[in-house]
This record gives structure tokens, C-alpha cells and sequence, in this order.
């Protein structure tokens, strides 16, 4: 039919809009699906808007949404709309008559792309004048901003239904495939096989949180875990992204190479490394390091922070340019969860907005098929008890981190603890037990995997690791 379109509107929108409330009013069951994909403000039109606002109306008190209810609903929002003559209840009345039987969900995510092209368009327009003033770099930091805020905006928050039978039909064809050779286990290693066992590996479309407080190894583990899976040669392995936000190239560079330098407690340190400090060996030691790097298959990004919508940028990116040497983006690993910027949409209250940091996150490992590893703080509570060994209830804003996390692991290095103690021995009896204590707990590290949506409850596995060598291994190696 033909009404006249407002400026704000196209032919197309109109159509769309018209078709989507037409399918609720013929299908009215079909609005829990609809209004998971749909909001008010999505609609160009004002009618149409007025016209949506009544059916949820109808729909939440528990109503059809016939065209009288509707009507009845819409109440004073009808006065002095235009829709070219006609009344109201006529309007509603043809397009539910020119409704084809499309399901209403597919009108919804007509309507909603067509929003999204309009805001699109807006944020260029209103990023792009050149006579506007301002940086460039500040305006592209805006777009992106709203960028991020139109996408948590329109995601879906309905999901994807799929028969209990047809999904056990899925997970029976992988196994026997898997036990037959014709496929591999899902995820790739975390570089270490102890671990492995017990969340088994890092699977894509998983949010895997890393957390502990400064000096527990965060960024060790997950460095050392990213060079370890990132060997082209280990049947587990994978392509890996690594955005370290809080060093620099030189700083990850040496990490890297002390890393895959490691011999033992006499092979170079990440900071002599650094400050240029090494032996001759020393020397070659990095040389056939930095040849072992040249190798695998890891890119790193050290810009000091990003946004939820950054990451899905630059990890398309990475998936392309892996894409092109015939490999694939197995693990993004985000170093750390503090240097992640939130939208507008909950400034200052920061339970919210780590929720959606951690909500958008997770999505992008679904939809990229890539698992999302995410290093976080524990608060201080730990500090205060005598075993500081951490907990769930240590993770800063942990009601949503827990809840979106597949596997939250806390790291605890008792010998960080043991030297605090020792410094601050009162006797020399107590510095001598102490220094016994830290002799046998060096190495040690033990991760706490406190949630583990693949396996078991709680469960500690313990590995070798050498903060300065940057170095992180199964503790059974022996060293």
C-alpha cells in the first residue's frame, strides 16, 4: 500500500515495518521471538512505533493483540497522525491484509538492519566533517565508541533452538569421528597437559578467565600458554592473538624469548635480556630463541586499551591474515580485563559494565568460533587472611565474570608470600624455617580452577614456573 514515508524513513523501511506488524497481529505467539530482535526506537516510522508500543502492551498484560486491543492500547498516541487519509484501525487493518506468511522473526531482523544502516550512517556522518575540528585520532576513538554501543544494543538476546535430539545426534557423530581419526578434539592445548585434562584445552566459543593479584603470574601463564599452543608442529596446536595492554613490544619481545630460551635458573631473564646484560652463550641462546618465534603462530597488539568492538575488529583481522597462510585463530588472549573500555551505557557503575564487557566478549568467541581467554584481578580481600590462597569470592565484580566464564582459573604462588614473610622475619629461627619453605615452594604455582563448565568441581593442578624467565611448564619435568 502507499504511505506517504516521513524523512527519516525509506520505501524499504516502510515495507518492512509494515510487514513485521502485520505477521505479530496474524501471529501474535510470535512477539517473545520479535522482541528479543526489535525495539520501539528501531522503527523509522512514528505509526509503526506507536503501533509496536500497543501490541507489547497487549502481549505483556497478558493479550492477544487484536486489532481492537490495539487500538484501545494506543489510546492518545493516535492523535494527528498521518497515514494519508485513512483511520488508524484501517491502516492496522491492510497491512495485516498484505501480510505474506513470512515468519514474523525474519521482518524483525529486516527492521533491525535497516536501523543499524541508518546509525551506521550516522556515526560516519557525524565522524567525517572535516571542518567539525578536532583530532583524528579522538574522532576515530568517538566512532568506535559508538560503534560499540550500537552493537551491544541490537544483539539478540533470544538464542538459537535446535531439537534435544538433533543436538545429541551432533555430539554422537564428533565422538565417533574423533575415536574413528576422521576429526580432532575440539579447542587446542593450553600448552600444558595437566591442564588439559581438566578443562580440556581451550574450545571455541568459550570465555576462559585467568585471575589473580599482582605477582601471581597472570601475565606469565598466559604468555607462556599462547607461545606454547602457537607451535605449528603440536597436533593441539593453533593460531593465536594476544592483545597485551599493558606492556610494550620490547617488554613482550623479551619475555618471548627468555620464555623459549629457558634451560634453567642460569638461562637469561627477560629484564638482563632487556637491559643487554647477557653472556656470550646467553646471547646465542636468544638468537636460536628469536628463530623458534619466527615460527609460531602467534601475532601480538600492544595498544594500551581497546573496546569490546575493537576486539572483533582486529580479531576478523588476525582470522583473515591466518586465514591467507592456511591456518586458523584458535585463542584470543586480552591481558588484562582493566584496560577493556565499556560503552556509555552504564558509565559509573562498574559491575555493569563489566558485565558487558564479558557478555560481548564471550559472543564474539561464538560467533568467531575462537575461544577468549581474559586475565582479571582479584581484590585484596586475600591479603588479609592467613591462607592466601584465593577464591571465587576474591574476583573483583565476580557475579559477572563467574557467570559468563566457562572455566575461571586463580593463580596462587606461595612464594611470593614466603618472601614478603621473610623479609619480615623476627628471628633468625623463623628466617631459617621460612627459607626452607621457600626453597621447596620457588617453582611452584597452582592453579585453582574454581568454575569448570567441562569437568569436575574444583580441582588444583600445579606447575613449574619462573617469573623472571617469564617460563611456565609441567611441574614433572623436573626442573
Amino acid at each position: 500500500m502507499n504511505v506517504a514515508p516521513s524523512q527519516e524513513s525509506s520505501h524499504e523501511a516502510i515495507a518492512s515495518e509494515q510487514a513485521l506488524l502485520g505477521a505479530l497481529i496474524l501471529s501474535p505467539d510470535s512477539y517473545s521471538t520479535v522482541q528479543a530482535i526489535v525495539r520501539p526506537d528501531y522503527f523509522s516510522e512514528p505509526i509503526h512505533r506507536f503501533v509496536y508500543e500497543a501490541i507489547s502492551e497487549c502481549r505483556e498484560a497478558g493479550r492477544k493483540g487484536s486489532i481492537s486491543e490495539i487500538m484501545q492500547a494506543i489510546g492518545a498516541r493516535n492523535a494527528g497522525s498521518d497515514i494519508g487519509g485513512i483511520s488508524m484501525r484501517d491502516y492496522i487493518a491492510r497491512v495485516t491484509n498484505e501480510t505474506s506468511t513470512l515468519a514474523a522473526s525474519d521482518y524483525a531482523r529486516v527492521v533491525r538492519d535497516i536501523y543499524v544502516l541508518r546509525r551506521l550512517q550516522d556515526i560516519a556522518l557525524s565522524n567525517a566533517d572535516i571542518d567539525g575540528g578536532g583530532l583524528a585520532e579522538h574522532r576515530l576513538s568517538a566512532a568506535w565508541d559508538a560503534l560499540d554501543s550500537l552493537r551491544a544494543e541490537t544483539a539478540e538476546s533470544g538464542g538459537t533452538w535446535r531439537p534435544v535430539g538433533e543436538i545429541a545426534s551432533s555430539v554422537v557423530r564428533r565422538v565417533q569421528d574423533i575415536r574413528t581419526g576422521e576429526a580432532g578434539e575440539p579447542g587446542v592445548t593450553t600448552g600444558f597437559p595437566d591442564l588439559d585434562r581438566m578443562i580440556l584445552g581451550y574450545r571455541p566459543g568459550e570465555l576462559i578467565v585467568i585471575a589473580g593479584r599482582p605477582g601471581m603470574g597472570k601475565s606469565v601463564v598466559a604468555l607462556s600458554s599462547a607461545i606454547a599452543l602457537s607451535d605449528p608442529d603440536h597436533p593441539r596446536g593453533g593460531g593465536v592473538g594476544f592483545f597485551s595492554l599493558e606492556l610494550s613490544d620490547d617488554s613482550v619481545g623479551a619475555r618471548a624469548l627468555s620464555d623459549i630460551a629457558y634451560r634453567s635458573k642460569h638461562s637469561p631473564t627477560h629484564s638482563d635480556i632487556r637491559a643487554g646484560r647477557l653472556e656470550d652463550h646467553q646471547c646465542d641462546d636468544i638468537v636460536d630463541a628469536q628463530r623458534v618465534l619466527d615460527g609460531r603462530l602467534i601475532i601480538i597488539d600492544t595498544r594500551s586499551s581497546i573496546t569490546v568492538g575493537e576486539v572483533e575488529a582486529r580479531a576478523r583481522a588476525m582470522q583473515r591474515r591466518y586465514e591467507k597462510m592456511g591456518r586458523k585463530l584458535n585463542v584470543i588472549f586480552i591481558d588484562y580485563l582493566k584496560q577493556v573500555k565499556a560503552t556509555d551505557r552504564y558509565r559509573g557503575n562498574r559491575v555493569y559494565e563489566i558485565g558487558e564487557i564479558t557478555t560481548g566478549l564471550r559472543e564474539i568467541g561464538k560467533k568467531l568460533g575462537i575461544c577468549i581467554v581474559l586475565l582479571a584481578q582479584l581484590n585484596r580481600g586475600v591479603e588479609g587472611r592467613e591462607d592466601k590462597r584465593p577464591s571465587m569470592a576474591d574476583l573483583r565484580e565476580s557475579g559477572d565474570i563467574e557467570n559468563d566464564a566457562d572455566v575461571v582459573m586463580l593463580l596462587y604462588r606461595p612464594a611470593y608470600y614466603l618472601q614478603r614473610e621473610l623479609k619480615a622475619a623476627a628471628s633468625d629461627e623463623k628466617a631459617i624455617e621460612l627459607h626452607d619453605k621457600l626453597q621447596a615452594a620457588e617453582n611452584k604455582l597452582e592453579v585453582i580452577i574454581s568454575k569448570n563448565r567441562n569437568g569436575e568441581g574444583e580441582r588444583t593442578v600445579e606447575l613449574f614456573c619462573s617469573p623472571g624467565h617469564s617460563a611456565v611448564r609441567q611441574l614433572a619435568r623436573g626442573f
